[in-house]
């Protein structure tokens, strides 16, 4: 009996290791995904989208994920001088995991700097059932001071941007810096039940805001405020 159970377990275990691909932004090995000798390239991943990965190294080609959980390995983040609007675009039921210290960045990208372009780290259109925690989201828009602030809904710059008709999505235990808004919910109708909890924002405009524009939605059942800390600017 136990070693019917020891086998079961065993099977069980390489189930959930094989539906991990391990993804990195060029591949290696046989680029199957199967473990960390043969890691996927990203743009193989990105022709599916779909299941869960853990991400490897530096990246500088983003990702669109329609389920599993989208894990940072120690040391794994996007990095680049400037990105388009949604480094992880997430389509349906993700979570974002960022691990130890699961970094997103833009490296050249503000007032006075390289690019000063529009862009977002987390995009989520449409989406039900999503979990973003522990990451870190820095200088999607690095601005000189409060006079600099740039007005618009989307901004120059947003770590998590939701849009659409999203619903049951979490942000927690994230730290966002160096941007128009940190988390911004431009709802619609139906929209609800959007929490972000236990985030430190600073150096943004707004470290977590919502709104209908033109919808003219009904916002609901949506909690805010839980453990945040925003600064506008550093003294």
């Amino acid at each position: 009996m136990n070693r019917i159970l020891t086998i079961l377990l065993l099977s069980l275990l390489s189930c959930s290791l094989r539906a991990q691909t391990w993804v990195s932004q060029s591949g290696s090995g046989n680029n199957s995904g199967s473990d960390t000798n043969n890691k996927m390239p990203i743009a193989t991943y990105n022709s599916s989208g779909s299941g869960s990965v853990n991400l490897v190294g530096v990246l500088t080609t983003g990702l669109t994920a329609t389920s599993g959980t989208i894990y940072f390995e120690p040391g794994a983040k996007f990095s680049a001088p400037t990105w388009g609007w949604g480094i992880i675009t997430g389509t349906g039921g993700i979570t974002i995991d960022g691990g130890v210290n699961g970094l997103i960045e833009a490296t050249a990208n503000g007032t006075g700097m390289t690019y000063s372009n529009s862009i977002c780290a987390i995009a989520l259109n449409n989406c039900k059932g999503v979990v973003v925690k522990n990451l870190t989201v820095q200088n999607m828009y690095v601005y000189q001071g409060p006079s600099d602030e740039q007005p618009g809904l989307t901004g120059s710059g947003s770590a998590v941007f939701i849009s659409g008709n999203s619903s049951n999505i979490t942000i927690t235990n994230c730290l966002f810096h160096d941007s128009f808004y940190g988390i911004f919910d431009q709802y619609t109708s139906g929209c609800s039940n959007i929490v972000y909890s236990h985030c430190v924002a600073y150096n943004c405009n707004w470290g977590g805001g919502g709104g209908g524009g033109t919808y003219g939605g009904t916002y609901s059942g949506d909690v805010g405020g839980q453990g945040i800390i925003v600064v506008i600017y550093h003294p």
